[in-house]
């Protein structure tokens, strides 16, 4: 019988092969031979060496009087030598460890596939961050401790971890700040948590772009320059950072002076010129005020109107800082007369009369004379008290002048006038067949009216349709009406007589019954 100290080695490792005869043999010499010589190799006292993975056959034989006597067979497993660790590593918490609560730390392992991996972990101070034998670590008390982690194949091999801290985590962080600031202002950034007994509250401050703003150990901001940057706050042990949204700084305005007029008629314009200080603030945003807008009125442009006659001021005041601000001069505001309106209609009948509307300028000036002229008084006449008069169709204008200034005058708009209709009037049918059609016959009076265009509306158009151009077709059996509306003069509508809609062959009967009678009873 063919035997091994050991029925299963790993590569690189040696069995002795024992032999057990079936009969007493005196100095037997045997013979080993392997069936796969990649896999194992045999030496000539017995002595198998594994080399890869597998199974061999391992044969022994033996000779007895000069002849050979085949042995017997033995098979042996080889399996993969184990692979030592050579160093280790943990995956340690990103974060606080919470009281209480528990996180698995992972093992690296290097090589990769090392086959001896088991370890033991211990921790500096059990009193503030347990350990269990998979690497559980739990949050005991507020503090901070070192996880070592131990190949218990090869001692000398472990890892320390960094400082584990543990204390009472934040459910909720936030950040109040300014998001402007002026430069050589200061503001502080007020980092709070949630809740407020949170352990580890330490954070630091970097800003984006210290030549525009800067930021002190304590959160506290500076404005330095033009422009916008962020600041970067980091919680190194909770291993987070936060970024502030832009913040802008901005050149202050220090100072504002004024020009303005000193005098200034009822209805003149004028301009109050605005200087800042510095020219290139961030703030040039002003308002303007009137110490009396009765008299004078400014606009948030900072252009004044003069309104009445009388003496104001304007404040100029800065919208961002009022308490930064200047005053006009007194400024005089005389009552002449500045300008006239005309509001004048649009469309004129031949033989209708309207009045003119005179505007002035200012509003309490009336008693200032005015002429009036047409452009053309065969068209249009108007006496010396505004009234206008449409002679023939045509186009023309009215120039109102003062009588007290020549200079200052205005002309109406175009005034159109036409020849209107006294009356309007349709032939319409009072049947109609489904499915049949036939134009309306409109009628002004008198038929040389200026506008003729009317359009048609169906009063049900389910019933009965009608297009643009006055065609109207049967679609179902009721009765509906046309709205026949005048495109000048919409108010002037008039409406059809009823049109019953009823089948064709209906509508046929009743007009041959109709033509019957009409002939007949001639």
């Amino acid at each position: 019988m063919v035997g091994f100290s050991s029925n299963s080695i790993k590569v690189n490792e040696t069995v002795t092969i024992t032999v057990t005869p079936s009969q007493e043999l005196i100095s037997p010499s045997y013979v080993y031979e392997v069936s796969d010589l990649e896999k194992a190799s045999v030496s000539k006292d017995g002595v198998l060496t594994a080399k890869a993975v597998g199974t061999v056959k391992v044969t022994v034989s033996t000779k007895v009087k000069s002849k050979k006597i085949e042995g017997k067979s033995g098979d042996l497993t080889i399996q993969s030598a184990d692979i030592t660790v050579s160093s280790l590593s943990l995956i340690e918490p990103d974060s606080v460890v919470g009281i209480g609560s528990t996180v698995l730390l992972a093992v690296v392992y290097t090589p990769a596939n090392s086959t001896l991996k088991s370890v033991l972990f211990v921790s500096s101070d059990p009193s503030i961050l347990s350990v269990d034998s998979l690497g559980n670590i739990t949050g005991v008390a507020v503090g901070s401790a070192t996880i070592t982690v131990t190949s218990t194949s090869n001692p000398s091999v472990s890892y320390t971890s960094n400082l584990i801290y543990v204390g009472i985590n934040y459910v909720a962080r936030i950040l109040d700040y300014s998001s402007t600031l002026d430069i050589g202002e200061t503001s502080g950034i007020i980092v709070s948590y949630s809740p407020e007994n949170t352990t580890y509250k330490d954070v630091t401050y970097v800003s984006s772009d210290p030549f525009i703003l800067t930021v002190d150990s304590l959160g506290i901001m500076t404005g330095i320059a033009v422009g916008s940057a962020k600041v970067i706050i980091n919680n190194s042990y909770y291993k987070e950072t936060w970024t502030t949204e832009y913040i802008e700084v901005k050149n202050p305005l220090i100072g504002i002076s004024l020009q303005s007029p000193n005098s200034l008629a009822v209805g003149e314009r004028g301009d109050i010129i605005v200087t800042l200080n510095p020219g290139d603030t961030s703030y040039p945003n002003v308002s303007y005020t009137s110490s009396d807008p009765s008299i004078l009125a400014v606009d948030s442009n900072g252009v004044i109107y003069g309104v009445s006659e009388g003496t104001t001021v304007i404040t100029v005041r800065s919208i961002s800082n009022p308490s930064i601000f200047n005053v006009t001069t007194l400024i005089y505001v005389y009552n002449p007369l500045v300008s006239l309106s005309v509001l004048s209609p649009t469309y004129l009948k031949i033989d209708e009369s309207l009045s003119l509307s005179i505007g002035y300028t200012p509003e309490n000036i009336f008693n200032q004379g005015v002429s009036f002229l047409s452009s053309d008084n065969t068209v249009l006449t108007v006496n010396s008290s505004g009234v206008i008069t449409g002679i023939k169709e045509g186009v023309a204008r009215v120039t109102v002048t003062s009588l007290t200034n020549s200079q200052i005058f205005k002309v109406s708009e175009d005034i159109t006038v036409y020849r209107a209709f006294d009356s309007l009037s349709v032939t319409s049918p009072d049947k109609i067949g489904i499915g049949s059609s036939l134009t309306l016959t409109v009628k002004f009076n008198p038929s040389n009216a200026t506008y003729k265009n009317v359009s048609f509306v169906s009063s049900n158009s389910l019933v009965l349709s009608v297009n643009s151009s006055g065609l109207i077709s049967g679609l179902t059996e009721g009765v509906a009406f046309i709205y026949i509306i005048p495109e000048f003069e919409p108010d002037n509508f008039i409406v059809s007589s009823n049109i019953g809609v009823y089948d064709q062959e209906y509508v046929d009967a009743l007009e041959f019954v109709e033509d019957y009678y009409k002939y007949n009873l001639l």
